[in-house]
């Protein structure tokens, strides 16, 4: 969930042209955000040295987790795993490094979550998970007012989700014509960079170019590349009003088919910026995608939507949205559409405590039938998710959270519904 959000506000901070989400991307732990904005450390925390500052932060949390494995159903291979009580540990260590007009942020995390027990013998006896990663991001401005960027991240997520994806009877899976039910551990990594420049008094243009990267270790699953630019234009309206106009283009390949794919697209929109802490973008336009060297030709709407309010001295509202073709990752020579739409509110209720609540609305559409299922796969993914946080002391805060998930799909196999508690404590020093 936190993925999804984080991934959107990377598409418009670098100018990223298309970041990949995974196919079931449901996962229960906060990962860290990439580090992609300009903001300072905070003078609270960390270990200063002039203008570098190193932040640790560990969280150690119990949590209840209804259905580990992201199953649905009560027999044969569509049984739902059982539940599972378990412990979670999370170090993260945050890096600044403030030059005046360029800042540079690093963040490394790990998450390793135990599970006490099998978390269902059908599949593997899998007692424990793990998640790691990195980001970094560099932002500078010149004296001519033009912005840079640079952004890159890795993340490895081992998944606990069984893989409905048919067997080709090859190394790793099960017979050909099966389901095989093996996990699918998920590397990921995106490097890109843009450049915003003012062309005249009311008038300025960003370009960005990104590339990106999804393998995993399970053969039954398919990678991709992509290696995408975007193109876009801003003219002033109003003091706070801007005509947006963008154009993108992404060059693709998988491992689940032998051609190069292609997508483009172009959005007309609006920007505002109603105070100086909120601000907002919302473009709608059309995009093309000609898959496997033009095997297949699709056409659909698309869309952007970012944004941040501050609706008043304590309440605060998020939003990220956008609709993409990308290859699938599940079925050979298919691709799919994958809309997705995440907003979120954060209450300040004192000094100490801090809520926060979302929800996080993703569609994923098929273009081919299912092999193994022979009809068209349709995924319609819910999830909804609260925290709050309180500081009892200056490096010390106990969180409680809860995450209600699921997924409404086409194939019996991959709907399930899952509700996932947390508590714990936050050190940050």
């Amino acid at each position: 969930m936190t993925i999804i959000l984080a991934l959107c506000g990377l598409v418009v901070a670098t100018g990223f042209a298309q970041v990949p989400t995974t196919a079931t991307d449901t996962p229960d732990t906060p990962l860290p955000p990439p580090v992609t904005t300009a903001s300072g450390a905070d003078a609270r925390t960390g270990f200063h040295y002039g203008a570098l500052t190193i932040t640790p932060e560990l969280d150690l949390s119990v949590f209840y987790d209804s259905n580990p494995t992201y199953t649905g159903g009560s027999t044969g291979s569509n049984r739902s795993s059982r539940s599972v009580i378990g412990f979670k540990m999370q170090p993260m260590l945050d890096f600044v490094l403030n030059g005046g007009s360029w800042i540079a942020n690093a963040r490394a995390w790990m998450t390793h979550d135990y599970y006490p027990g099998n978390i269902d013998p059908t599949y593997r006896d899998t007692i424990e998970k793990n998640h790691y990663g990195e980001s970094i991001g560099v932002n500078w401005t010149t004296p001519h007012d033009t912005h840079y960027s640079l952004t890159e991240f890795f993340e490895y997520q081992q998944r606990n989700d069984p893989v409905w994806a048919p067997s080709s009877g090859g190394t790793g899976g099960g017979p050909g014509g099966t389901v095989n039910n093996s996990w699918g551990d998920r590397y990921s990594f995106a490097v890109g960079s843009a450049m915003d420049t003012r062309l005249s008094e009311k008038s300025s243009m960003n370009l960005g170019v990104s590339f990106s990267d999804v393998w995993y270790s399970n053969p039954a699953l398919y990678g991709w590349q992509d290696l995408g630019g975007t193109l876009g234009f801003r003219r002033q309206l109003t003091a706070r009003t801007d005509l947006l106009l963008d154009f993108g283009t992404d060059a693709q390949w998988s491992d689940g088919s032998a051609g190069r794919s292609q997508s483009y697209r172009a959005l007309v929109g609006l920007g505002t910026q109603p105070d100086a802490i909120s601000t907002y973008r919302i473009s709608a336009g059309f995009m093309g995608y000609d898959f496997n060297n033009g095997s297949n030709t699709a056409y659909a709407m698309t869309y952007s939507v970012s944004g941040n309010w501050r609706l008043s001295q304590r309440l605060s509202a998020t939003l990220n949205g956008s609709a993409n073709f990308q290859p699938s990752e599940t079925s050979q020579n298919s691709y799919t559409i994958v809309d997705t739409l995440a907003g979120g509110l954060n209450y300040l209720v004192s000094s100490r405590l801090t809520t926060s609540a979302g929800v996080v609305l993703r569609h994923e559409a098929w273009a081919n039938r299912d092999p193994l299922y022979a009809q068209q796969r349709r995924d319609n993914e819910l999830d909804i998710y609260t925290r709050a946080n309180y500081q009892f002391h200056r490096y010390a805060s106990v969180f409680v959270g809860a995450d209600i998930s699921g997924d409404a799909s086409t194939l019996s196999p991959a709907t399930y519904n899952r509700l996932f508690l947390e508590a714990g404590v936050k050190l940050r020093f």
